[in-house]
């Protein structure tokens, strides 16, 4: 019996997803893999048909690596993937980009053909420049400030990488934090002036930062295997496929030299950053 907990701020139970009344289900497939949506609101299929993730589409029906399940009661929405609750009860006006969010995720996990680091990523001068980091590291508000001062515009949430060490566009409407609430608010890249990689581009630098309040910027070349480590705790699906990742990552720390500094303000640092693509990779 599958079997998921159900929790709200009142109540916790058991739910056997098995048996629930499920309206509909969808496949979605790409990279490599295949996700199941299923929901049992029966006004949601056409809407989620309308949302695959970026480089994906809608499949046939067939094995799949993870079944996302849109469970609601009342007016409140569940997202479980496979028997994990993935989200907190969400109003069906919060739904679709919460979907959305946990559609990319489960690609990410599962892919075998890319390999997903959580980050940050810029076009700049032919190259790739990568900003590895978990949410809240500040990734979206540098790119957001690069982008700003020319580079052009690859993910904000995703580096996803081919097995050439290339990074492959993910863009999607960048998500900046509100200083004063931390709350998230989505804005296209048109409303920042900015262009979007059309095309993979090879890593040119990796940049392994986050903001701290009076941080000063002194970066520090990694040595190959400290930028591997570093990389790897990025990594969505290192565990998962060892040798996809191990062997990526492996060609990425010796083609692009790897840095580590916090920082401060991104807009005072985006002209830097631009400026230090012509560093050389340290062996070790």
């Amino acid at each position: 019996m599958s079997q998921a907990v159900l929790v709200s701020a009142k109540v916790c139970q058991f739910v056997d997803l098995a048996s629930l009344n499920w309206a509909g289900d969808i496949y979605f497939t790409g990279y490599g893999a295949r996700i199941l949506v299923r929901f049992t609101d029966p006004e949601l299929g056409a809407e989620l048909a309308l949302r695959p993730a970026i480089g994906t589409r809608l499949a046939a029906r067939g094995l799949a690596d993870r079944v996302l399940s849109v469970f609601h009661s009342g007016d409140r929405y569940w997202i479980f993937g496979d028997d994990e609750m993935k989200c907190q009860p969400i109003l069906r006006s919060d739904l679709l980009n919460a979907f959305d969010t946990h559609l990319r995720a489960a690609f990410a996990e599962f892919s075998r053909r890319k390999l997903f680091v959580h980050g940050g990523v810029v076009g700049w001068q032919g190259r790739a420049i990568v900003f590895p980091g978990r949410s809240r590291a500040g990734k979206s508000t540098l790119v957001a400030e690069l982008v700003k001062a020319g580079a052009s515009y690859l993910s904000d949430e995703y580096a996803v990488l081919d097995a050439r060490c290339r990074v492959h566009p993910f863009a999607q409407p960048l998500a900046l934090r509100d200083p004063a609430s931390a709350c998230q608010r989505r804005v296209q890249l048109e409303d920042l002036r900015g262009v979007a990689a059309r095309e993979p581009l090879p890593i040119g630098l990796v940049v392994m930062t986050e903001y701290r309040t009076d941080a000063v910027w002194q970066p520090v070349i990694l040595t190959s295997g400290e930028a591997a480590l570093a990389i790897l705790a990025n990594t969505i699906a290192a565990r998962r496929w060892p040798q996809l990742a191990l062997s990526v990552i492996g060609t990425l720390v010796e083609r692009a030299p790897v840095l580590r500094s916090p920082r401060g303000e991104a807009r005072a640092l985006a002209s830097t950053i631009l400026d230090l693509t012509w560093i050389a990779p340290r062996r070790g």
